[in-house]
Order: structure tokens, then sequence, then C-alpha cells
């Protein structure tokens, strides 16, 4: 579990308790620009001439606080999981699988931010994203150098089916895509047609 340098917590009576044996009790839940935050704090009083105020991590110039966010029993649960054996195993394979791809996305295609509305617009972008890093990683493939050129011949038939077969899903994709968005161009257009009608 996390726990705060100098500062435990008591789970009972929801405090901090500070090295000077003063509780920093919970006081509001606040959001601090996009995200919500849980805020103890202590009142002035109780931190005047203490010994640790030099070195106090929460001691502030106007107030003796401490926030942490309210997602806190989701990182602990997380936390408590990831030291299982399976959970390392299953890490090591996402560094090895899934964290380059995504680490290739956001640095050179341009997934930093999407652009869009809604989790299907989204979708839409990631999807079209993985089929160029598939194209694109299926171009730089290296292949060992045949012995032969019946061999040589073979590998060649190979990368075409093997490309032939990316292209298909691809495209499979795409028209997928694109009847979802007539089918909802569709819909709005009746929609909209209705509504006229009944004015």
């Amino acid at each position: 579990m996390y726990e705060r340098a100098d500062f435990p917590y008591n789970k009972e009576g929801d405090y901090y308790l500070c090295r000077n044996n003063k509780r920093l009790t919970y006081r509001g839940t606040y959001q601090f620009g996009k995200y919500y935050n849980r805020e103890y704090r202590l009142d002035r009083s109780g931190c005047k001439n203490c010994r640790f105020q030099a070195s106090c991590t929460a001691y502030g110039k106007h107030k003796t606080r401490i926030r942490e966010t309210i997602d806190r029993p989701y990182y602990e649960r997380m936390h408590v999981r990831m030291q299982s054996y399976q959970a390392k195993i299953a890490m090591k394979q996402r560094q090895s699988t899934v964290k380059p791809v995504i680490g290739t996305l956001v640095n050179f295609l341009g997934m930093k931010q999407v652009n869009t509305l809604g989790r299907v617009q989204a979708n839409k972008c990631l999807t079209m994203a993985a089929i160029a890093y598939n194209l694109k990683k299926l171009l730089k493939h290296n292949i060992t150098r045949p012995k032969n050129a019946i061999e040589q011949v073979l590998i060649n038939q190979k990368r075409v089916i093997d490309s032939l077969k990316i292209i298909k899903n691809a495209l499979v994709v795409l028209i997928t895509l694109f009847t979802q968005e007539m089918i909802q161009l569709v819909k709005f257009n009746t929609t909209l047609n209705w509504t006229s009608g009944s004015k």
C-alpha cells in the first residue's frame, strides 16, 4: 500500500497524523483542473512552534494540507494486484507486445490526441492508425536470404499472400466504417425530414 512519508493514514478515522501527533482531518472534495481531490487540513494553530515545520511537506504558505486523488482505492487495489507472479508475467508480455505499438502511434503517427467526438469516432481513428502501423511494419519486414531460386519464389509468394491478407482486412474495416457512417447519415436525414414534415 502507498504510504505518505511522515504522515500515516488512519482509515477508520479518515485522517492523517503528522510527526507532531496532530491530525489533518478531511475537509472536502474539490476540483483542481480536470481532477477531483480529497483535501485534509490542519488548523494553523496546531503548527505553531512545531519543531518539524521546516521539513514538513504538508506545511504551505497559507495552509497545512494534504491532497489525494479520489481514485486512490483503485490505485491501491491495482498496486496489490501487480505484486502477484501472474501480474508480473503479464506486464513483461505487455511491455514486449503492446507498449512498442502504443509508443509508435503516439510519438510517430500523431496519436497523442484524438480530435473526434465520442468513443465510436475515436475507435475509427485508432483503427486507421493501427492499419497504417501494420502496413508500415510489413514493408520493413526483413526475410533471411534464400538458399536457391525455388526458395526465393516461395518466399515472394508468401509475402504477396500475406500482403493481400492485410490489405483485405484493411478494406473490410474501411467498408465497415463507411457503412456505419452511411447508416448514421440516413438516420439523421430521416429524422430531419420527419421533423420538417411535422412542422
